[in-house]
């Protein structure tokens, strides 16, 4: 029993550890490549689009076109 656990606790914390460092919106506006980057990558993969770093970029790319209309 122990030993499951144990083993269960591994993959566990090493399938959180995978993947990408998550980015929030203030990220990507002063990143403006990887916000392009980003936003390319998520219109070109639907399970993406549903992550918080496509959204995020998403917000972000929509804050600066409403920057750029307003004038500022």
């Amino acid at each position: 029993m122990k030993k499951r656990l144990m083993i269960f606790s591994v993959l566990l914390v090493s399938a959180c550890s995978e993947g990408e460092v998550e980015r929030d919106v203030a990220w990507y506006l002063e990143n403006r490549q990887e916000l392009e980057s980003k936003v390319e990558e998520c219109s070109n993969d639907a399970k993406l689009e549903a992550t918080s770093n496509c959204k995020n970029a998403k917000k972000a790319k929509a804050e600066l076109l409403y920057l750029k209309l307003m004038g500022k």
